[in-house]
C-alpha cells in the first residue's frame, strides 16, 4: 500500500516537473532572447484562432516564435558551430532548386551570401541582418535542432501571423504596400549589397507590418518553411485511403509548406483575389505546392518556435538594444 502510494506521488512529481522548472524561473515576459542563437522571440498566447481561408476555429497552446526570420549572421554562427554544410544523407543546408531529381549546386550558395575568412563563415557586407535564403528543409531542421527549437507547424505560423481573428494581413484587413517588402522594392536596394542577385530587406525594416504578436515580415520578404500540421490535414496512405490522424499527433508527411509570400509575390494574392491576403484558397494552394514548383528556391527562409512549457531558465534572457536589427535608414 505504502509502496503504491509513493509510486503514485513520484509519478505525479515527474508529470509536473516541467511546470515546476518554469515556475522556478519566474513568469516569462512577452519578449525574450533565446540564448543559443541570440534570436528575439515573442509570445503567442494560448487559445482559439481562425485558421485558413475558411476561418476554421482551432486551439493552440502557448508558444514563442522568432520575431524575425533567421538572419545570415545567425546562420553562419550555426555553420561555424557544426562545421558541416550538409547532413549525413548529403542534403545540403542551402541549395537550389528544390525540384526532385535535380542535383544541388554543391556549396555554391554558401558563397552567394557568405565569405570564408580564417576558416570561418561570415556574412557578406550588408547581409548580416538580412534573412538567409536558399534554405533547404534539411537546413531548417538542422538549425532548429542546433538552437534547441523547432520549425513551426503551419497552424502555429499562421496564428503568429494573423492573430486570433483571422485577419487578411498581419496588420489588419486592408492591403497596404507600404507595410511589406515586395518585388518593386527590390530594385531600390539592389545596389546596397554584394553577392546575391535577388535582394531582400533587413529584417524588421517595416515595423508597421508587424503581426498582432509583434512578429515581423510575415507577409513579404522571404517565404518561410513550415511543417504540415497533420492534426488538421487529411493524409493519403500508400493504398490511397484517406485519414486524419488523432488530435495531438506530431507533424508528419514528406511535403512541407512555404508560407508568408516571398518578396517577389508581394501583394499578388491580394491584388488578384480581391485584396484578400491570407483569406484566399489560392494562397493555401501556393503554400502547399510551391515547394516543388522549381521556381521559388531563391526566397526560401524560415524562423523557429519553442513551446512555452519546454522553456528552461537557462535558455532565455531579457533583450537588450543590441539584440535588435538596426533601425531603417541607419
Amino acid at each position: 500500500m505504502l509502496t503504491r502510494l509513493l509510486a503514485s506521488i513520484t509519478a505525479g512529481l515527474l508529470f509536473f516537473l516541467p511546470a515546476l522548472a518554469q515556475d522556478a524561473a519566474g513568469p516569462l515576459p512577452d519578449t525574450i532572447v533565446w540564448a543559443a542563437d541570440g534570436a528575439v522571440m515573442v509570445r503567442v498566447s494560448a487559445g482559439e484562432f481562425l485558421y485558413g481561408y475558411a476561418k476554421t476555429p482551432l486551439e493552440l497552446p502557448e508558444f514563442y516564435i522568432d520575431k524575425y526570420e533567421v538572419t545570415c549572421a545567425q546562420f553562419t554562427a550555426f555553420l561555424n558551430a557544426i562545421e558541416q554544410l550538409h547532413d549525413e544523407e548529403e542534403n545540403w543546408y542551402l541549395e537550389w532548386p528544390p525540384c526532385p531529381g535535380v542535383e544541388p549546386a554543391s556549396d555554391f550558395y554558401y558563397h552567394e551570401y557568405f565569405n570564408r575568412v580564417d576558416d570561418r563563415w561570415v556574412p557578406k557586407p550588408g547581409w548580416e541582418w538580412r534573412p538567409v535564403l536558399n534554405v533547404s528543409r534539411a537546413g531548417a531542421l538542422a538549425y532548429a535542432a542546433w538552437a534547441g527549437k523547432r520549425v513551426p507547424m503551419e497552424t502555429e505560423w499562421e496564428k503568429a501571423a494573423r492573430g486570433a481573428d483571422g485577419r487578411s494581413f498581419p496588420w489588419g484587413e486592408k492591403a497596404d504596400r507600404d507595410r511589406i517588402f515586395d518585388y518593386t522594392d527590390a530594385h531600390k536596394i539592389g545596389k546596397e549589397t554584394q553577392g546575391p542577385r535577388i535582394p531582400v530587406q533587413v529584417v524588421g525594416s517595416l515595423p508597421s507590418g508587424a503581426s498582432p504578436y509583434g512578429a515581423m515580415d510575415m507577409f513579404g520578404n522571404a517565404e518561410e518553411w513550415v511543417q504540415p500540421d497533420m492534426r488538421i490535414r487529411p493524409h493519403r496512405t500508400a493504398s490511397g485511403r484517406m485519414f486524419v490522424p488523432l488530435a495531438g499527433s506530431p507533424a508528419s508527411g514528406d511535403r512541407w509548406l512555404l508560407m508568408g509570400s516571398e518578396y517577389i509575390m508581394g501583394l499578388a494574392f491580394g491584388d488578384k483575389q480581391g485584396k484578400a491576403g491570407f483569406n484566399t484558397r489560392e494562397y493555401y494552394y501556393w503554400a502547399l505546392h510551391c515547394e516543388h514548383c522549381g521556381l521559388e528556391g531563391y526566397w526560401r527562409g524560415f524562423r523557429c518556435v519553442v513551446s512555452t512549457v519546454d522553456i528552461q531558465a537557462a535558455q532565455w534572457r531579457e533583450p537588450t538594444p543590441d539584440d535588435y536589427p538596426p533601425p531603417p535608414g541607419a
